[in-house]
């Protein structure tokens, strides 16, 4: 009698992903029988979702049983699935990755994945990655290990680096630009079909059709030129106007496509000049404190059925489904090695592209051409991730100044030093590499 599938959530005790993906599971009716690993190095969060996940086992559709543990070599033994969710104090030290940085004379656009704030965000979560990667490794060197975390293109270049695992790094952003394009274009959501690629966060639609097949590219440029208040949304000043400017259309919204652009930290559009940027921060966070009250609430006895009539969006159930079955799923957004899939960046970058993903790892379908603007801007990142992951391994100070002296974001070396200075001390505690090196 062959054995449970093994699934294992490194990060379990996630506020953001934990509670989605465990509603996910418990919906399902198509995966096997299942050991849910949920993983984590902080017990007070382990023990808040391994709560939730003891309430919603009795939905279950199919054999379900669930484990929570703090110990990453009894979590992983024999997984045939990981999925990373990690992060260290994620607002504390977020807060300082954008304050500091602009008191510097540095503002940045979010500060999570480009900028200062994603460089420090980077060396902090990268080591802790490349960990679970070693172990996995060691004690179950098949398994397929999936990245949700950010920095998504500084973790999963980490992990192509410093591990042998196989690698898919997954976001959902493709499915909110889809939502967007539906709503300007009147086309439901499920009847467009839609290609992106480019870097995570930094991907741009090369095409957008309808289920007949029709180019709606043109309709879109036509609506920004003569009726932009149908495209312009406060979450999407910069990248409406770079539509106006070049025709192209970026997946994600001006907080992400910011962070790679230097004047990504002041969004505008000419077409709506009163129109304000939404304050995406402060909405982040109110949504992520929604979803702890919402656990916390079914802990005490509240109705677990609304969590469980909200599907996430998120693809990583789906995935199994068909991993577990022998097959693999076509994804409009993976993240995986380039190896020539955008040809004019270096084989090693991490790129978004659509692909399939099964077992073995994710292969992306085909090889992308991008306008030199956009191939620019994603070259320079490139670096930037090669020279973050080099000193978040090694504690290498000169690698991570010299990715803050060609980052967009910062305007000048003095800025650059100071910067790298003041965070540095501020999150020393987060890097020990940086004492050795």
């Amino acid at each position: 009698m062959s054995r449970p599938r093994r699934l294992v959530f490194a990060g379990g005790g996630s506020i953001q992903f934990a509670p989605s993906l465990l509603a996910d599971v418990v919906r399902s009716e198509k995966l096997p029988e299942l050991t849910l690993v949920l993983h984590d190095i902080d017990p007070d969060r382990l023990e808040l979702i391994f709560g939730l996940a003891k309430r919603l086992l009795p939905r279950a559709r199919f054999p379900l049983h669930v484990e929570a543990t703090t110990d990453p070599r009894l979590a992983l033994a024999a997984a045939d699935a990981v999925i990373i969710s990690i992060e260290l104090d994620r607002f504390e030290t977020w807060d300082l990755d954008r304050k500091i940085p602009a008191e510097l004379g540095a503002p940045q656009a979010l500060g999570e994945n480009g900028g200062p704030g994603g460089l420090f965000h980077a060396l902090r979560m990268i080591p802790g990655a490349v960990a679970i990667g070693k172990t996995v490794e060691a004690l179950c060197p098949d398994a397929l290990v999936l990245n949700l975390s950010n920095p998504m293109s500084r973790m999963c270049l980490g992990l192509s680096v410093y591990t042998r695992v196989r690698l898919v790094g997954l976001c959902h952003e493709i499915h909110g630009g889809r939502e967007y394009l539906s709503k300007v274009l009147g086309v439901p959501a499920h009847e467009l079909v839609v290609e992106a690629s480019g870097l995570n966060h930094f991907t741009w639609f090369t095409q957008i059709r309808d289920s007949a097949g029709l180019d709606l590219y043109p309709r879109l440029r036509k609506l920004m030129k003569d009726s932009p208040e149908r495209v312009v949304v406060d979450d999407r000043l910069l990248t409406s106007e770079l539509l106006r400017m070049t025709g192209l259309l970026c997946v994600t919204n001006d907080s992400h496509a910011g962070e790679y652009l230097r004047f990504g930290h002041t969004p505008c559009c000419r077409a709506t000049p009163t129109l304000t940027p939404a304050p995406f921060y402060r909405n982040y966070r109110a949504d992520v404190a929604g979803i702890e009250r919402g656990v916390r609430e079914i802990l005490s006895g509240a109705s677990i059925d609304p969590i469980l009539s909200a599907p996430s969006g998120e693809e990583v159930i789906p995935m199994m489904e068909r991993a577990f079955a022998g097959g693999s799923l076509q994804s409009e957004a993976i993240n995986v090695r380039n190896d020539g899939l955008i040809s004019e960046l270096p084989s090693w970058a991490i790129v978004e592209v659509p692909g399939r993903v099964s077992l073995a790892g994710g292969q992306g379908d085909k090889p992308t051409e991008l306008p030199d603007w956009v191939l620019a801007a994603c070259a320079v990142q490139t670096r930037i991730h090669r020279l973050t992951v080099r000193a978040a391994m090694t504690g290498d100070r000169q690698a991570a100044l010299e990715a803050l002296l060609i980052d967009p974001s910062v305007p000048d070396p003095a800025t650059a030093e100071r910067v790298f200075a003041a965070l540095l001390e501020a999150h020393r505690a987060y890097l020990p590499a940086f004492e050795r090196g």
